[in-house]
């Protein structure tokens, strides 16, 4: 699917679009628009485009369905994986610094996946094309070409 959107900004490979809900967003939750009109995405650059323009972005037909698992999932399990681990080694201190070293560590590979899906053009949508004239039409006055 190809929706026409406005780049906000552009940072390094991606450019960060602002898309309009529109009623085909009904039952795709991919953007996770949470009852707002807006909302701000990263896409990846397939050509050059510049905060302002207006540009045509391939929305992605696969959702990462296990978003929220990446990011809290991961670090809560690492965190009850360091509890447990610090119980057999010592006592109550032991525990808490096991579980938050842990989850720590959760929280990075939860990073590091994250920028692994982030890259992903499956998942992630692209920025294919930018729109260098939006000429609209109006009934009332002559289409110029």
């Amino acid at each position: 699917m190809f929706e026409k959107c406005t780049v906000t900004r552009v940072k390094g490979k991606h450019a960060y679009i602002e898309l309009i809900r529109n009623p085909k967003c009904d039952g795709c939750k991919a953007c996770a628009f949470h009852g707002g009109d807006k909302i701000i995405l990263p896409a990846i650059k397939d050509c050059e485009c510049e905060a302002g323009d207006t540009v045509v972005v391939r929305m992605p037909e696969k959702q990462f369905p296990a978003a929220s698992l990446l990011l809290f999932g991961i670090p809560l399990v690492c965190f009850l994986i360091g509890i447990v681990a610090g119980r057999f080694v010592g006592g109550e201190l032991i525990m808490a610094v096991m579980g938050f070293a842990f989850a720590a560590l959760g929280y990075i590979i939860s990073v590091l996946a994250d920028r692994a899906i982030k890259n992903n053009r499956a998942y992630t949508p692209v920025v294919v094309e930018r729109i260098y004239f939006d000429v609209k039409y109006n009934s009332n006055e002559e289409n110029l070409q």
